[in-house]
């Protein structure tokens, strides 16, 4: 859980307006406030909402509190105005209690007239002061003179802000334009940002600003930028808010996480360079076979590719020689952001930039520990005194006010005020320390002993895993892991994992250590290799000992001191008084002796790399619950038959000596046997079939198996089956169509051409193999009920794919990549829940047609890939993954369709003047979003999202088009006239010669970022923005290309009377705009002449309202 300066915001506003209505109500004020409209600003408008009464100061606190901005128009009468001074006070109060953002507006006066010492300020406040002591009660008139001294300090405060000044001699048009300026300020501080709009983050621009500088410098030669500070004051947050907020202006970016804490974990360097690896080559899998093979793949992944890097929670500096394998050589522009607790030292040869991030200050501290404690960034009526308190022995840390906010929300006064003694009481330099009183106030001694179970052996590992365990050990895991996220004191992430800040889990070991500082076999629980050393070593360890471990992976006689080589003499006795041992993790580790006197309550042994050949006769294992023994020596797991009442969990992959499974008929409990990569594993015991309970097999890269077991359809709890990569696999049993419950199976890498499927009808009947030119293959084995299936490089062809897709109807995710299909069968098209759907590396897939309406597809590397389409219209556009080798793809529903010329409509080409005749002969080199290489086509027509697209060599922009040099124009369309569409055309050249004939090295989808066409229609907020993905690439011989669209409009979209402007924006280093011209499609009204036909809409400088403006996105209506 990292430390965070995020509250839960429920603000219902993005903006206030406190203005005098008399003054600006009707005018300037109308205006702003539509303009903040149309930019999609949701603004509060007190137009006579709120009742004028004794409620008024509670009415206009929880509308000011529910907005993220005010905006004061201080006019000439504002302070004549007791409302809108009441509104000024309260607005500056949550400015002190909140940051609240405020922008102050001086319409038609000078700033200075506010400070109240001339002017008509000071007239107003002078009359309010001779009205309040007129009054002759004496409590109101002191009431009164109150008042007013809050009034003049406010009025006093807002003449020092930053503020902007419309004069009064300004025109409309200037009026319009500073009311621009007012809506793009406004925008720039609501900060709309990828991290959302509904956390507040608090205190972070002024944290970031250096760094989102530094990541948008070109310039620089610095390329690392170090985040350091202590635990729990929010470097990964920073972290994570800069990643979001910049990675798409990078190539590539990728975001590894607990970098030091991964890389101490055995091949953990690899897996954080795998991952690093998939990022940059946006796949799903690369293969490492050790640290220096990846740091090669990285060199050389990363010699053209500029990225953006964060290396979170760096607790060595020489990890990133480590996962790197260089400081520098990185593209030009690549910037490597590294978080750390280290207090980073680094010579002045280097190019790093260090930030050490500083406490939150007092306002800032106590607005997040209200969010935590209250829903709301200031604190309920009583409780304000004792949240300073609070923020005050915090000293400014993000995660202790985050935790004890948690901790005591919802708690009575009384509670508050004893919390706050045992704080109170504690140093303030030891402000971790502070974090235990979230243990203390765990409701019952079961909550603190699972909280301090997990901190020492459970965080990282899987929930259900972790559940078994501890459900094993007479806990109640479930509501307690849920107790200790609402405390905030535990996450469980994306894959079910279970995530604890590094200073709350030290905060759990620090408790256990103190248990006895100085003799760790008497404590409950052991973790640290020295410790555990010790004790076993010594043989020092008693009853108080629940867990121990005892990992000696990455260690050699070089590394350690003398001492820890009596690591290899340890016997079986060390455990003997550990009679309360239930947790116990060995790995890398040899005991030796009996197992008579070991401890008989073990519920969890992970025993990876046991060099056992057996597990010994008398080995206590009777209450087990999950054997982890990955990585081991194991040929047999044990001897006979044994009853193992408890075990739920039976881990052995990797164990690349074990040749066969005993009679598991007596583990009456098991759900999960895994045997992933047992290469020499020749046969499942068939007493498998007789476990109820058992929900996962995974079998997956036993390349020596080849049967399953027989009677398969008994296993009706068995929910996931894993035979991928079982390559000499030589029978599958039809009774498999039997589990119900199966909802998931892989079978990658197997020979279908190949594999018999044993009969279950009837046992007389025998299916003789028969070359696949005579026999189809059977797929009647396959569960109806399969929710994920995988076939994976199964050598399929059309023939030999002849599922029956009817019958599994269930299917959500379907993985059908690297076979030799080159279209789908046509039941395909009844898979109507298909969310998921992967063809990659499927070189002879020529369509995709019919397909269901997926979320996903996969079509990386099908080279020869030519069409997709759906079955109907999409609802939601699906998230396409694709390489830039589907050179050959012309149809992409959703995306893209070229067409050829004479297929389209002679409508669209009389729009532009064009003469079939004239140019069905021309080739055209463009460049694809879904290709890496330039290619020559036929002239066609494209087909986007209401966009009709042609490029055409040469200038042919028509004469009838209205022209201009600039890539910006702004009109209005004449009233009345009905628009069908819009017509524009970019004439362009190719300016690599200008830049000293530079190598083309860039992308495709650079083509398709960089170049686009943004209109906008101002009157009705929208926004529409393309980005051709197909684009024409004009030789360099200065012939130029001309970009030929056509925009299908609807009859409200844009009509007579918008004012409306368009962008058109290339790549400037790649690309020069030479002449751009427009044309409106339709027809008008009766009252107009032919005059304004032939021009319905006029240039213009500039387009009143926001030219800026990110206004609703709408889609153009696509074409029938």
């Amino acid at each position: 859980m990292a430390a965070s300066f995020l509250g839960t915001t429920t603000a219902s506003y993005d903006v206030f307006l406190s203005f005098r209505g008399e003054d600006t109500r009707k005018n300037f004020t109308n205006r702003l406030y539509n303009s903040l409209k149309k930019a999609g600003i949701y603004t509060f408008l007190d137009d006579n909402g709120i009742e004028r009464g004794e409620n008024i100061k509670a009415e206009l606190q929880k509308a000011i509190k529910n907005s993220r901005i005010s905006i004061l128009v201080l006019s000439r009468n504002y302070a004549t105005s007791g409302w809108c001074l009441d509104e000024l006070v309260l607005i500056l109060e949550r400015y002190k209690t909140s940051g609240h953002v405020i922008l102050p507006v001086f319409y038609h006066v000078e700033k200075s007239l506010f400070d109240g010492k001339i002017g008509n300020v000071a007239e107003a406040i002078a009359k309010h002061e001779e009205g309040f002591m007129a009054e002759k009660c004496n409590e109101k008139r002191m009431e009164g003179l109150q008042r007013l001294n809050g009034w003049k300090a406010a009025l006093k405060q807002v003449a020092q802000f930053g503020a902007m000044t419309l004069k009064k001699q300004a025109d409309i048009q200037h009026e319009l334009k500073f009311i621009e300026k007012v809506v793009k300020v406004i925008e720039d501080k609501l900060s709309r940002t990828a991290m959302g709009s509904v956390p507040q983050l608090i205190g972070m621009k002024y944290r970031t600003k250096d760094i989102n500088l530094w990541l948008r410098d070109e310039t620089t030669s610095l390329c690392y930028y170090v985040i350091s500070g202590i635990g729990g004051i929010g470097k990964t947050t920073i972290a994570q808010y800069i990643y979001n907020l910049n990675s798409n202006l990078f190539e590539c970016s990728s975001f590894l996480k607990n970098v030091g804490e991964t890389a101490e974990v055995h091949e953990g360097v690899v897996r954080l360079q795998k991952q690093l690896l998939c990022d940059i080559l946006k796949t799903k899998q690369v293969n490492i076979s050790s640290a220096d093979e990846g740091i090669l793949m990285i060199k050389q992944a990363l010699r053209c590719k500029p990225i953006l890097l964060v290396l979170d929670d760096v607790d060595k500096p020489d990890l990133l020689d480590v996962i790197l394998g260089m400081r520098d050589g990185f593209c030009l522009g690549s910037k490597i952001i590294v978080t750390t607790r280290l207090d980073w030292k680094v010579n002045h040869s280097e190019a790093f930039k260090i930030y050490k991030v500083e406490n939150l200050d007092r306002y800032e501290s106590l607005s997040l520990f209200c969010w935590h404690a209250f829903g709301q960034d200031f604190a309920f009526e009583g409780y304000f005194e004792q949240s300073k308190r609070v923020v005050k022995l915090c000293e400014g840390l993000p995660l202790a006010l985050q935790v004890l906010g948690s901790a005591l929300s919802g708690k009575k006064l009384d509670v508050w005020e004893s919390v706050l003694e045992k704080l109170e009481a504690i140093p303030n330099y030891q402000i971790a320390k502070k974090l235990r009183i979230s243990y203390d106030n765990l409701q019952d001694e079961h909550d603190k002993s699972l909280f301090l179970h997990i901190a020492c052996f459970f965080v990282g590992m899987d929930k259900y895993i972790t559940t078994s365990v501890l459900d094993g050990c007479n806990y109640f895991t479930s509501i307690g892991i849920q107790n200790l996220i609402d405390r905030n004191l535990l996450e469980i992430n994306d894959l079910n994992k279970l995530v604890m800040h590094q200073v709350i889990r030290d905060i759990g070991k620090g408790i256990v250590r103190q248990e006895s500082p100085m003799d760790p076999g008497k404590r409950s629980r052991l973790w640290h290799y020295k410790d555990s050393l010790s004790v076993l070593t010594g043989k020092t360890g008693t009853e108080t000992v629940e867990g121990i471990i005892f990992d000696s992976d990455g260690r050699s006689s070089t590394s350690m001191d003398s001492s820890s080589s009596l690591a290899n003499y340890i016997g079986t006795d060390s455990f003997a008084k550990m009679h309360n041992l239930k947790l116990l993790k060995l790995n890398y580790m040899n005991l030796s002796g009996h197992y008579k006197e070991f401890p008989r309550r073990l519920r969890w042994l992970s025993w990876r790399h046991c060099s056992l050949k057996s597990i010994p006769s008398d080995f206590p294992l009777e209450n087990i619950v999950v054997i982890d023994i990955r990585y081991s020596s194991l040929k047999q797991i044990w001897k006979g038959v044994k009853f193992l009442g408890s075990l739920k969990i039976l881990n052995l992959s990797h164990s690349w000596e074990l040749k066969k499974i005993p009679d598991l008929s007596r583990l009456p409990k098991i759900e999960k046997l895994i045997l992933k990569d047992c290469v020499k594993l020749e046969k499942i015991h068939e007493s498998i079939t007789v476990v109820k309970n058992i929900s996962l097999l995974n079998l997956k890269g036993c390349k020596s198996l080849r049967n399953l077991p027989k009677n398969m359809g008994a296993m009706k709890s068995l929910e996931t089956l894993d035979i991928s990569g079982c390559l000499t696999l030589q029978w599958v049993p039809m009774q498999l169509s039997l589990l119900k419950s199966l909802k998931v199976l892989r079978a990658d890498e197997l020979d279908f051409n190949k594999l018999r499927f044993q009969p279950w009808r009837n046992s007389l009947v025998s299916w003789i193999y028969k070359p696949r030119s005579e026999q189809q293959l059977s797929w009647s084995f396959l569960p109806c009920n399969l929710v994920d299936l995988s076939l994976v490089n199964c050598g399929l062809s059309d023939d030999a794919f002849t599922v029956d897709f009817k019958s599994l109807s269930m299917l959500e995710n379907l993985d059908i990549s690297g076979n030799l299909i080159q279209s789908l069968p046509e039941s395909f098209k009844s898979l109507s829940k298909l969310e998921s759907f992967s063809v990659q590396n499927c070189t002879r897939l020529k369509s995709l047609v019919g397909l269901p309406n997926v979320s996903e597809l996969f079509i990386e590397h099908c080279t020869s890939l030519e069409k997709v389409t759906y079955q109907s219209a999409l609802s939601k556009k699906p998230i396409i993954s694709h390489d830039h080798d589907n050179d050959n793809l012309m149809t992409l529903q959703g995306v893209f369709k070229l067409e050829d010329l004479e297929n389209i409509d002679p409508q669209l080409l009389n729009y532009f003047d064009l003469n079939l005749e004239s140019i069905e002969e021309t080739e055209v080199k463009v460049k694809q979003l879904t290709s890496s290489r330039k290619r020559n086509l036929p002239l066609q027509g494209l087909y986007e999202q209401g966009v009709f697209s042609i490029f055409i060599p040469g200038n042919r922009i028509p004469s009838f088009f209205l022209k201009t040099m600039h890539r910006e124009v702004s009109f209005n369309i004449a009233p009345n006239f009905k628009v069908q569409g819009l017509s524009m055309a970019t004439f362009y050249t190719n300016n690599t010669l200008k830049i000293n004939g530079a190598d083309d090295k860039t992308k495709s989808h650079d083509y398709w970022q960089a170049n686009r066409v943004e209109l906008r229609n101002s009157t009705k907020g929208l926004t529409w923005v393309h980005r051709p993905t197909i684009f024409g690439v004009p030789e360099d011989n200065n012939e130029g290309m001309t970009w030929l669209s056509h925009w299908n409009f609807g009859s409200t979209l844009m009509e007579g009377g918008d004012e409306v402007k368009i962008i058109v924006s290339l790549k400037s280093y790649r690309f020069t705009v030479e002449e751009f011209g427009l044309h409106l499609v339709g027809d008008v009204g009766e009252s107009h002449n032919s005059e304004m036909v032939s021009n319905p809409f006029f240039a213009r400088n500039v387009v009143p309202g926001d030219s800026s403006q990110r206004g609703r996105l709408y889609k153009i209506p696509t074409w029938s």
